[in-house]
């Protein structure tokens, strides 16, 4: 995970000050180095974790009271550094999020939600734009994506499902484009590696 990261001519890092551990992001300048917001009002910290680069923004996790811990996004403004989606809707519950990838100008990432389980989602920073990208095991069950890599300008990852146990699949980012890729899992489970 990303501790400090740069785009578009800034640096993004956590820090803390009076406000906590907050996103601050710098330019190489004392003038140009401030805290961005104050994600969790008050001393309490949101401890960003995670920066990952998409473009000319930052993804990071936060956590905020009464949301708990979730997916927010920054261009590099105080106003452009926002929320993206609640994907819990219940007062500080958070949601598990993992594996952070940028691929295709959009941000791939594990959300662990009640109706869909761990599965793989995709962002492109709003509310709107950020949904499942496919609920591989149906229903509040999980197929737990893992290992996200870009490769060969596909979106691959491991995952496992009842009917096909652990096994690799390939994405372009759109669920007709999420298959499994069973040449490439024989020889994995092969050498013992899924």
């Amino acid at each position: 995970p990303g501790l400090a990261v740069s785009t578009n001519g800034l640096g993004f890092f956590a820090a803390t000050d009076q406000f906590g551990r907050e996103l601050w992001r710098t330019d190489g300048t004392t003038l140009g180095t401030s805290r961005l917001r104050d994600i969790n009002p008050g001393s309490a910290s949101s401890d960003p974790s995670h920066l990952t680069v998409v473009g000319n923004r930052v993804f990071f996790l936060a956590r905020r009271e009464g949301l708990g811990r979730e997916l927010w996004v920054s261009d590099g403004s105080t106003a452009g550094t926002h929320l993206v989606k609640d994907l819990i809707a219940a007062p500080n519950a958070g949601t598990t999020i993992t594996s952070l990838t940028a691929y295709a100008g959009r941000l791939f990432f594990v959300a662990n939600v009640p109706n869909s389980g761990a599965e793989l989602w995709s962002s492109d920073g709003t509310d709107a734009g950020t949904q499942i990208v496919l609920d591989l095991v149906t229903g509040g069950s999980s197929s737990a994506p893992e290992d996200l890599v870009v490769w060969n300008n596909e979106l691959w990852f491991v995952a496992q499902t009842g009917a096909t146990g652990r096994e690799l699949y390939r994405s372009n980012g759109t669920a007709l484009g999420t298959q499994r890729s069973e040449e490439h899992t024989s020889e994995l489970q092969s050498r013992g590696l899924i």
